[in-house]
């Protein structure tokens, strides 16, 4: 399990290019950008570190691993088993590591792991939006008493699980900001909507990287080697229960929304009118004859 998309904030209807996001928008995503610039750049010394290795492994091990996601038809959220690598590099190496980790695995998913060539500006913004939620999350971390490549479950509980609550506000949050401004929603509503559900990946994607770090720590390399077989079952099972979410959101012999999905959508656009103090259209498209293509197809 992982973060959510970066690369789907587009994905909403009306940030498919940059000249077409607002401007309040365009310079969000500038911002963003920056910093998380300044945040990989910062991290880069550690290519060169003592560890450089281990990281190398790791970040080989981020372009296979982002491309394992899981997505909604109808929803711009995904989620990525690569995350497990950026806590793995956080608690075995430290903060620059796992921001490297993170910036590789988020370039990955726009371009290996995405079915389509993505703008510029959205891998840019994914990218930047990991890479600055992992340097928040490891500054907490080490701020509040973690010490990477030392774990102790006494001391290094309270420390890890404030950094993966932290990586997941920072992530979700930047994501969610980017999308509101680009159709003038409530960020908040779009946060509850899309992102909250996926907490709970968070917090399995952190398990598994501590209880590796754990087995790694005590010289026993073989528990590792199982921690796969639940995370592999964990995400078929988890890919199964979202196709059932889609199947209930899509007619079948068509692929377009259904009912519920239609008057959920209705009642977003509606609230968004209403915002906007903007006119909202409706059309209704009648097909003659249509149970002669039923009967067909």
């Amino acid at each position: 399990s992982g973060p959510p998309s970066p690369a789907a904030v587009a994905a909403d209807g009306a940030a498919h290019g940059w000249s077409r996001l607002p401007r309040l928008a365009r310079l969000y995503v500038c911002s963003v950008g920056a910093l998380g610039a300044l945040a990989v750049g910062t991290a880069l010394p550690a290519l060169a570190g003592e560890h450089w290795k281990i990281l190398g492994v790791l970040l080989l091990l981020a372009l296979p691993a982002s491309t394992l996601t899981v997505s909604f038809s109808h929803n711009v959220s995904t989620l990525t088993v690569c995350q497990v690598l950026d806590y793995l590099a956080l608690l075995l190496l430290g903060p620059r590591e796992a921001v490297l980790v993170a910036a590789v695995g988020g370039w990955a998913q726009c371009t290996l792991g995405s079915r389509h060539r993505n703008p510029v500006h959205m891998t840019v913004f994914s990218v930047s939006t990991l890479a600055i939620a992992a340097t928040a999350a490891g500054g907490v971390y080490v701020g509040l008493g973690g010490q990477p490549g030392a774990w102790h479950w006494s001391s290094a509980e309270g420390p890890f699980v404030a950094a993966t609550t932290v990586f997941f506000l920072f992530n979700s949050g930047l994501i969610a900001a980017a999308i509101g401004l680009s159709t003038a929603q409530s960020t908040i509503r779009v946060w509850c909507e899309t992102f909250i559900w996926t907490w709970p990946g968070y917090l399995l994607g952190a398990s598994v990287a501590a209880a590796a770090v754990i087995s790694l720590n005590e010289g026993r390399v073989w528990p590792v080697l199982f921690l796969a077989i639940p995370m592999v079952v964990t995400f078929q099972n988890l890919r199964a229960y979202v196709q059932r979410i889609n199947d209930a959101a899509t007619d079948g012999l068509t692929e377009l929304a259904n009912q519920r999905a239609i008057l959920s959508t209705t009642s977003r656009e509606i609230s968004r009118a209403k915002r906007q103090n903007a006119n909202l259209a409706v059309l209704l498209i009648d097909v003659d004859e249509f149970k002669t293509i039923n009967d067909t197809y």
